[in-house]
């Protein structure tokens, strides 16, 4: 579960990597469009600048929008089925319920005044389309921009089809006045990118000429001129014309238009040739990744005995300057990426070079191998560079388990790969996505193996999360009980924690802690070297708190506490504290439970946990009730029931959790009355998330 990571910034939409040349008419009647319609959806062949145009315009329409204007990239996303959860994890909605996705996404838009960018949805037309319709039915003041290459076909949709960027005169106009051309919008364009690869191009009349030609021979599409554009770092313009020419004479075309597409694909081909071997071989590799990749990846993935590991920095350089990779070092170690066009065009050779089982499987070996180093890695104190790393290289994790999910020899690798991401659907809140790859996994899988009875006990666990309790302890036994006859001591604890957890969230307390208590005698090491082991401590600190054994529960938590803080451990430590408070309070201790739930507040926000701030929150009011502090009791249940509405079932759907708010409720109305409790819940459900933050750390206890 999360939570937008900046509350500050209403949005996401990224910075532009250069200027937008000749788009003021299509900007102007985007506007227009959005003015009269809340759909409106941008379509054009490939390469006409339809993303381009969409995130201008939607720039210029923040300030309509103050709940923000969010950017989903749907290139990478190949299936329907994941389509929701792209949306709300953009939105920082990773909701932790069994309810349907898109009711979720409904939900948190109902009353959100923004915009939504979906963002390059051919592929997915039918599944956005049915998206759309019920979001827009859902949130009145909701508004969505679609770019694809046909429209939605929705009622009240508006439409612009991009067209190409306007060229110069007709083909027997071949000497314009310079004056015309440095005017004309795609000969602007063509020089803004030639002057950025060769700072010494110049537009004199006998080159402008030749630039005329080259606009009109690539249609005025954006994309084919900039790709022509940066080979003027090894060529000449006239050399450029001549053999976009031969290529064009290639196809029968010389004389005649092409279809645009296909001039785009041409062009596109045209660079292809011009690249090096060892640039067209990683160029078609590259197309296994999705959203984008780090150097790491690529080495990995991409190199081997025809494509050596010490040539690569000079290719990726050269896809680079030719404008196939583009480079983000605005992100963490920076990271490349490459425009949906221009992989398809990559994953076709790869498909005609033979290489695309073969690649897709080294892609999957390369993640599944992150995933299992994050989860040895996780119980350190690198788990928030982890924690960052699992999200920039999320859309790869999903490419790598759908292919799991495609091919019937990877199911197992799946397996172990979705299982060993439990810090992805829990830490980092993707409950809903995890249960999806893990259900399907499993199916995938009836014959008992190590694999199998790992992912069902993380399955176990991400469904408590979801509050699906019931199912988490069947799910849970089956996973124990596949342990058992195999003698797999540690999953057979783990199994039995899980299960402990789950029955101690569902109202039996004691029954948990009893079953929590045979998983700690089973772990074969101790605490102080496992995650799960400590991970069971604080399991068993939430049971014994609920069954009133506070004074036990306070020891083990402390222990727990001090066992994960030794190995420098922030995200597990951070939720033990508001349960530690919790227990302290049912001692009496109201200043330590103060001190506990405070310092695990601001890890919650690092880790963007909805839920975890939220039963901070009711904690907090907890120990409020105790002090007789009705207001602040109201004010923190406002704030919490607002993050319960958007995230999660309120108090995760658990007798224990609700029971600690029903307790603070009915002290701060006794203390000040229905009327004012309500007014003050109602002020807390206003405050955004720096605002609740700021609210909750006030007035601490001395």
């Amino acid at each position: 579960m999360s939570v937008p990571a900046d509350p500050s910034v209403r949005g996401n939409l990224p910075s532009e990597p250069n200027e937008l040349v000749g788009r003021r008419d299509e900007l102007e009647h985007v506007r227009g469009l959005l003015a009269a319609s809340r759909l409106v959806t941008l379509t054009g062949v490939g390469g006409v600048g339809k993303s381009r145009v969409g995130l201008r315009a939607a720039r210029h329409a923040l300030p309509r929008h103050p709940d923000g204007v969010w950017l989903v990239e749907l290139g990478t996303v190949h299936d329907a089925a994941t389509l929701p959860h792209s949306v709300a994890a953009v939105l920082g909605l990773v909701d932790q319920t069994v309810r349907p996705q898109t009711d979720v996404l409904a939900d948190y838009l109902a009353d959100r005044r923004a915009l939504l960018v979906l963002d390059g949805c051919e592929h997915l037309r039918p599944a956005v389309a049915d998206l759309v319709k019920v979001l827009l039915q859902a949130a009145p003041e909701l508004a969505v921009l679609v770019t694809g290459r046909q429209a939605l076909g929705l009622p009240g949709e508006r439409r612009l089809t991009v067209q190409p960027l306007p060229v110069p005169g007709p083909p027997g106009d071949d000497d314009p006045p310079l004056a015309t051309l440095r005017d004309n919008p795609a000969v602007r364009l063509f020089v803004a990118r030639a002057t950025a690869a060769a700072p010494d191009f110049e537009l004199t009349p006998a080159i402008g000429a030749v630039v005329a030609r080259l606009c009109r021979r690539l249609d005025g599409i954006p994309l084919a001129l900039e790709l022509a554009a940066v080979r003027l770092s090894t060529l000449r313009p006239e050399e450029i014309l001549a053999r976009l020419e031969d290529r064009f004479a290639l196809l029968g075309s010389a004389h005649a238009a092409l279809p645009r597409h296909q001039t785009l694909r041409t062009a596109i081909g045209w660079s292809h040739e011009l690249c090096t071997p060892g640039e067209r071989l990683l160029w078609a590799r590259l197309s296994v990744f999705a959203g984008t990749m780090g150097v790491e990846a690529v080495q990995a993935v991409c190199t081997d005995e025809r494509l050596h590991p010490a040539d690569l920095p000079e290719l990726l350089t050269g896809l680079v300057d030719k404008s196939i990779l583009l480079w983000r070092p605005q992100e963490a170690e920076g990271r490349f990426r490459m425009l949906d066009t221009v992989r398809e065009y990559g994953a076709g050779w790869l498909g005609a070079l033979g290489e695309e089982r073969a690649l897709r499987r080294r892609h999957r070996d390369h993640y599944r191998d992150l995933a299992l180093r994050c989860e040895q890695e996780w119980y350190g104190p690198g788990q928030l560079a982890w924690y960052g790393r699992l999200l920039s290289e999320h859309p790869n994790l999903r490419a790598a388990l759908d292919h799991c999910l495609t091919d019937p020899g990877e199911a197992r690798a799946g397996l172990e790969m979705a299982a060993a991401l439990w810090p992805l659907w829990t830490a980092a809140g993707f409950t809903r996505e995890g249960r999806h790859y893990l259900d399907r996994l499993v199916r995938l899988s009836p014959a008992p193996g190590p694999a199998r009875t790992k992912a069902l006990a993380r399955r176990s666990w991400v469904e408590t999360a979801q509050s699906d309790h019931d199912t988490a302890v069947a799910t849970a036994r089956e996973a124990a009980a596949e342990a058992r006859a195999r003698g797999d001591v540690y999953e057979l604890a783990c199994a039995l924690a899980f299960e402990g957890l789950a029955i101690a969230l569902r109202g039996d307390p004691a029954g948990g802690a009893k079953a929590l208590t045979e998983a700690l005698e089973t772990f074969p090491a101790g605490p102080a070297d496992d995650f799960m082991a400590v991970h069971t401590m604080g399991m068993l600190g939430v049971a014994l708190s609920a069954a009133d054994e506070t004074a036990r529960a306070v020891e083990v938590l402390a222990g727990a506490r001090r066992h994960g803080a030794a190995r420098g451990e922030r995200w597990l430590v951070s939720h033990l504290g508001w349960i530690h408070a919790l227990a302290e309070l049912g001692r009496g201790d109201r200043a330590a439970a103060d001190r506990h739930v405070r310092a695990a507040l601001p890890v919650r926000r690092l880790f963007r946990d909805g839920p975890g701030l939220a039963l901070c929150l009711e904690t907090l009011a907890a120990v409020a009730a105790a002090e007789e502090r009705g207001r602040r009791v109201a004010r923190l249940h406002g704030a919490a029931d607002r993050i319960w509405r958007t995230f999660s079932v309120p108090q995760m759907g658990s007798p224990v959790f609700a029971a600690v708010h029903e307790r603070a409720a009915r002290t701060a109305r006794d203390l000040i009355g229905d009327g004012a409790y309500t007014a003050e819940a109602r002020v807390g459900g206003r405050l955004d998330q720096e605002e609740t933050i700021a609210y909750a750390l006030a007035d601490p206890l001395p």
